[in-house]
């Protein structure tokens, strides 16, 4: 194979393969101890966050909430009861106030007129005073229809409140049993594709139970593994393209993951452009990322053999029939390419297959 000796920009990138993932995802969790009753949704499949997913059963759920629900009903109705008495109540402490004022008003217009007939000397001072007594008896029973009124104001709200207190316990108690009695239906959660199913139909699962999990359509990044000795200039912010299908996506290195995982490091690019329809999670892609470009150099199609920043002998061609040995220093390399330093020119050509068994010939006479 040949290749031609080319000077220009060259940029150098490194390459990987890699998928598409979810920028986020939602493991769905069982609220309780139940039996997988049906899967309804397989991997792949695309969900609504209303979407039910899986059908769940649990008797014991089914069974509190119908006990909750009643003793809600019940409550309910004792608490109107209640509020019913409480008024009635008060009504009748009113009507014996109202009734007590009117006695107290009546027996002041009869001490005045006993006492004008008093002062006509037409009853007796005895008469007077029986009058008067009478006057003041109304007046405190008055006063105490008063206090009798007050106090059933906070009696009646003491025991609404109390009451109310009870009736928001169990209605909490009632809505607790009804979201786990919901929940026997599982839904996705998000709009998105579903990745993964962990369980099967008849299979009995714990409270906290990861169902399955759930990959948010509109949020898919990339992750690309490249060889640890080419990861060492890898950095946050890198230029990197995406190769989705027959589509190119440009995107930036988000992250590079330190760890290393079977000799690679794995990067993850988030696009800055659309990516293609059709784009879904686990989609396996190809990507590179931008190291740095180095303008006005040359560079050559790597031959296989030689390594970055070192000197190797390569045939080039002087005839179209024959090549001759020469020593080259080569720099930096890239994805499949190589910078030349010395020893080859713009537009020489050389042989870049592999020439190991020929390599102390001073030169070789090619054949078509």
């Amino acid at each position: 194979m040949i290749a031609t000796v080319e000077r220009g920009s060259f940029v150098r990138s490194v390459r990987g393969p890699g998928r598409l993932v979810p920028k986020q995802t939602r493991w769905v969790t069982s609220k309780s101890e139940a039996t997988v009753e049906e899967i309804l949704t397989k991997p792949g499949a695309s969900v609504t966050s209303d979407s039910i997913v899986i059908v769940l059963s649990n008797p014991d759920v089914r069974d509190r909430l119908v006990a909750a629900s009643a003793a809600l009903r019940a409550a309910e109705g004792d608490h109107a009861a209640l509020l019913a008495r409480l008024q009635a109540e008060t009504f009748e402490v009113k009507a014996e106030l109202a009734a007590s004022k009117g006695n107290y008003q009546m027996a002041l217009v009869e001490e005045e007129a006993g006492r004008r007939a008093l002062e006509r000397q037409v009853i007796s001072k005895v008469a007077y005073k029986k009058i008067a007594i009478a006057a003041d008896q109304f007046r405190e029973r008055a006063q105490i229809s008063e206090q009798k009124l007050q106090q059933a104001r906070l009696s009646r709200t003491a025991q609404a409140s109390a009451s109310q207190i009870r009736l928001n316990q169990l209605r909490e108690a009632q809505e607790s049993q009804q979201l786990l009695a919901d929940a026997l239906h599982v839904r996705a959660g998000i709009d998105g594709t579903i990745q993964q199913v962990n369980v099967e139909p008849g299979q009995r699962v714990t409270a906290g139970f990861n169902l399955a999990r759930v990959a948010l359509q509109s949020g898919l990044i990339a992750e690309i593994r490249v060889p640890e000795s080419q990861a060492q200039e890898l950095t946050s912010g890198q230029v990197a393209v995406l190769e989705v299908g027959r589509a190119r996506v440009n995107g930036v290195v988000e992250r590079v993951n330190p760890a290393v995982e079977n000799g690679t490091i794995r990067v993850r690019v988030y696009p800055i452009e659309k990516l293609p329809e059709g784009a879904r999670p686990d989609q396996s892609i190809d990507g590179f990322v931008v190291l740095e470009e180095v303008p006005d150099a040359l560079y050559v199609q790597r031959p296989i053999g030689v390594t970055a920043n070192s000197t190797s002998s390569v045939f080039r061609l002087s005839r179209p029939d024959n090549a001759t040995r020469v020593e080259v220093r080569f720099g930096k390399d890239s994805v499949g390419q190589v910078q030349v330093l010395n020893g080859l020119s713009e537009g020489d050509s050389i042989i870049v297959s592999d020439v190991s068994s020929y390599i102390t010939n001073e030169s070789l006479r090619l054949k078509e």
